[in-house]
């Protein structure tokens, strides 16, 4: 069975109707394809790979997802407030800060009884250790310090390798710029 794509091929804009170049030229002007160097993706003859462009987006991200939701270490933080709790926690331990539950609470906008439970949750499951930050010792023995596991940062780590991987190739594919390299 071909699974080749029949609609999105060159040339497909002489075959559009007015209703389908004018939602296509709607798009294309709220776009910021400059900032990649891939503005000639408007143009209408190079409608086809503007598409392609949408369509290596979504497999990009399709790829992010199954790659996250895959991962041991990260799969736990699926959902907008523990992905915040493990940014902040990455964040502040990457630059040697002291975490404290009211900011967290905070800039994840969740309870305080939401916020403990997730970091319970957390340090039971390996994902956060209590260790002082890196080249600080914490004398206030009320403060509890958390960072993020060994495995936890490999993994977050490599997760963003790979989306800049994904990033640049999708560059080399239709940025201009990134053509000539």
């Amino acid at each position: 069975m071909n699974k080749t794509n029949k609609t999105i091929v060159p040339n497909m804009e002489q075959h559009l109707n007015a209703a389908a170049l004018k939602r296509h030229n709607n798009i294309g002007e709220k776009l910021d394809l400059k900032l990649i160097h891939a503005e000639h993706l408007i143009n209408l003859t190079n409608m086809s790979r503007g598409y392609d462009l949408c369509a290596t987006f979504a497999d990009n991200e399709r790829l992010h997802y199954k790659s996250f939701y895959n991962n041991p270490s990260l799969k736990y933080f699926n959902g907008m407030d523990k992905w915040k709790l493990l940014i902040e926690i990455i964040s502040k331990s990457s630059k040697g800060e002291i975490v404290y539950k009211e900011q967290l609470a905070k800039v994840i906008n969740c309870s305080h009884k939401t916020l403990t439970k997730y970091i319970d949750e957390c340090i039971e499951g390996g994902f956060f250790v209590y260790l002082n930050p890196v080249n600080k010792t914490v004398l206030d023995k009320r403060i509890i310090n958390i960072r993020p596991s060994e495995e936890v940062i490999v993994a977050f780590i490599n997760y963003s390798i790979e989306k800049i991987v994904l990033s640049i190739d999708l560059l080399k594919e239709f940025s201009k710029s990134w053509q000539k390299i």
